[in-house]
């Protein structure tokens, strides 16, 4: 029986390309770790473009939320709820 000797023989000894797999496995780069969230916007960014400082208010009765940059206010339209309070917005006015 020296085909069963032989077929025993090659189940028993690593194939060359699980080898080559532990090799891969081996010399791979470890991951990197994990990165903080992005902070979260300044008291003075715009709440809809996250980047432009605010620049514009909505006032509503008595009150001005100021929490857009100029280029943002025109998606908060007169008559549109604040997107901080849900108000309807009146008007807009420049904040400096």
């Amino acid at each position: 029986w020296a085909g069963a000797a032989s077929a025993s023989a090659a189940t028993s000894a690593p194939s060359p390309h699980s080898a080559a797999k532990s090799e891969k496995e081996a010399s791979a780069p470890p991951l990197a770790p994990p990165q903080p969230p992005a902070e979260p916007a300044s008291d003075d960014t715009c709440i809809i473009c996250l980047s432009a400082p605010k620049e514009v208010g909505f006032l509503h009765g008595d009150s001005v939320h100021r929490c857009v940059c100029r280029g943002c206010c025109g998606a908060v339209p007169v008559g549109a709820p604040c997107p901080l309070c849900r108000q309807p917005v009146e008007r807009w006015l420049g904040v400096y």
